[in-house]
């Protein structure tokens, strides 16, 4: 996700600059090793549901992530940023029209991807001042597809996938998305611009499970959404954001909340399992511009990343930069927290039933879960009206000689396990 913000002084007129401001997204899937610009997620994984949000209008800047999915997941944030004045960079090895080449947002100190000295992105701060952490209305997430990339961009908005790139001289197009999609409410990525009770009706684009593992997207129409509030920053965290030393220094029983931890790397980390149905809160809030003299170019870009308690460490084959040692100390303490299925069977793990065709058998689900008390369980069957939701499989008597598959699935962290349902002849 990337704001930009371009403005030219016209000297003889001395008037203040047009500013054009956007912004271009950009997600990486972890759990399915998916790039910036990656479609399809590899055979065999199984995505998890993270959002990632920006919200701007030139000043306001709401970045924060949301869970949409069935189960806890983890959730990195970079930020980047580009500058020029007349034409120079703030940074050499910067390229203004290939974002993965600006300079990474750290902590004072520390020593970004470039090899600048610390210190080195103060020259962006004479210029651009901004303002971490916080609490925000917003509205969830119409995008609910698994495979999708997309980010949730709204006001001044470009999403790097549905542009297809970025040039810093030409506009893109916002995320073709939820409310964005639907037009009939708009938001203007203001702050503010959601509060308690208020409501958006879109098409919901969501992904459900099948039997044998597999997804299907769907589109409902017409749904009708509620804002939610981002979740408070844990009190005495500077507003839910620390820096990776801090969070070192935490005493080990606190080591684990609602807050960002930002590593030497740039890397924001969310010190928790991110929980179904809600979000983090913010990393970046607003930003405020000194405007320089001549012509000048400013820009943010935003990457996140997610993943499930399985697959977090493909983080390490990041395009954007692996895990540090101190990051990994920090995802195991996560972790461990993380609520997960210990145990998911049925019928006590065996490989397959027989039934008489035309008549019904009744599966049992045996499930064990640590970190919660959620040991809800969804049915499917493939072919799909084979079994109830409490497990009863129904048979016709077309069906005799056949065999087709239920699957029992964990809503916590979409654990699953399948059964064989062997169809035979009735007995003349």
């Amino acid at each position: 996700m990337q704001t930009r913000i371009k403005a030219r002084r016209t000297a003889a007129a001395m008037i203040a600059g047009i500013l054009v401001v956007a912004m271009l997204s950009t997600i990486t899937l972890a759990w399915s090793s998916m790039t910036q610009r990656a479609t399809n997620p590899l055979s065999g994984t199984t995505n998890h549901g993270g959002r990632l949000h920006d919200h701007f209008d030139g000043e306001n800047k709401d970045v924060f992530a949301e869970n949409f999915g069935n189960a806890p997941i983890f959730v990195r944030i970079q930020l980047r940023e580009f500058m020029e004045v007349n034409g120079v960079s703030f940074c050499d090895q910067a390229d203004i029209d290939d974002p993965s080449t600006w300079t990474v947002h750290v902590p004072a100190g520390a020593v970004n991807h470039n090899n600048l000295p610390a210190g080195a992105d103060r020259q962006f701060r004479d210029y651009v001042t901004w303002t971490m952490g916080g609490q925000t209305w917003y509205m969830p997430t119409f995008n609910r597809e698994r495979d999708s990339i997309e980010s949730e961009t709204s006001g001044m908005g470009e999403d790097y996938l549905v542009s297809g790139g970025f040039d810093h001289a030409t506009p893109g197009s916002q995320t073709a998305i939820g409310i964005c999609s639907d037009r009939n409410v708009v938001n203007d990525g203001s702050a503010n611009f959601w509060s308690s009770g208020d409501t958006a009706t879109g098409n919901l684009r969501y992904t459900y499970a099948v039997a044998g593992g597999n997804f299907i997207n769907q589109v409902q129409n017409n749904v009708t959404m509620y804002a939610r509030q981002t979740v408070a920053p844990e009190a005495g965290t500077n507003g839910g954001v620390i820096t990776m030393a801090a969070w070192l220094a935490r005493p080990a029983d606190q080591r684990v909340g609602n807050f960002w931890v930002i590593d030497t790397d740039g890397w924001a980390y969310w010190a928790a399992p991110l929980l179904p149905a809600t979000s983090t809160s913010l990393l970046l809030d607003a930003i405020s511009l000194t405007e320089p003299d001549g012509e000048w170019f400013y820009g943010i870009h935003v990457i996140g990343e997610f993943a499930s308690r399985s697959s977090v460490m493909e983080w390490n084959i990041s395009e954007f930069g692996g895990i540090s040692a101190n990051a990994r100390g920090l995802i195991d303490v996560v972790a461990n927290r993380m609520p997960r299925v210990t145990s998911l069977t049925i019928n006590g793990g065996i490989a397959a039933v027989n039934v008489v065709a035309g008549e019904t058998v009744q599966l049992d689900a045996f499930i064990s879960v640590r970190y919660t008390d959620n040991d809800d369980v969804t049915w499917s069957s493939d072919p799909t009206g084979n079994v109830s939701a409490t497990g009863l499989v129904t048979t016709t008597a077309a069906q005799a000689g056949t065999h087709f598959y239920v699957t029992l699935r964990a809503d916590i962290d979409d654990s699953y396990t399948s059964i064989r349902i062997n169809v035979t002849e009735p007995t003349p």
